[in-house]
């Protein structure tokens, strides 16, 4: 569902909404593409809290968090809004990883499956997106990036 939703955002927004909001597009894109590490790691959580294991659960919630924050912070340091706007995305493709440290102690063992699905998922997108030229690349291409300190 995700990758649907990375291939048709842009045009979805337009048709759904006015002018005012075409721009949106491309975050609705990225969002989308983001939602693919969320929804795994929404689907191991339960994982932790069945083999009882509520403190693994409330420390992953913990690393989210912080993984969260940390890059809207320098995402928006380096690229403004739109450095947000995508590292509110990556957020949960990076806060998988942590999921699978902790469920990896109760026996869970798909990491190379984890891994493959969510970089097939980016491939495909990436590659879709290149083939229809879509403006999530000219967002990503066009960043006037800020790195001073």
């Amino acid at each position: 569902g995700s990758v649907f939703i990375c291939f048709i955002g842009d045009w979805f927004v337009n048709f759904l909404y006015d002018e005012r909001y075409s721009d949106s597009g491309w975050m609705e894109q990225i969002h989308a593409l983001g939602k693919g590490g969320r929804s795994l790691t929404g689907t191991l959580q339960p994982f932790l809290l069945a083999n009882g294991d509520s403190f693994s659960q409330m420390k992953l919630s913990a690393a989210s968090a912080f993984i969260l924050v940390f890059l809207i912070v320098v995402g928006g340091s380096v690229a403004g809004a739109n450095g947000v706007i995508i590292a509110y995305a990556c957020s949960g493709l990076l806060a998988h990883p942590v999921m699978i440290l902790f469920a990896q102690k109760h026996g869970y063992r798909c990491i190379g499956t984890d891994g493959g699905l969510i970089f097939l998922a980016i491939a495909i997108c990436f590659a879709l997106w290149s083939l229809t030229n879509a403006p999530i690349l000219d967002v990503m291409a066009n960043q006037e990036l800020d790195l001073t300190l």
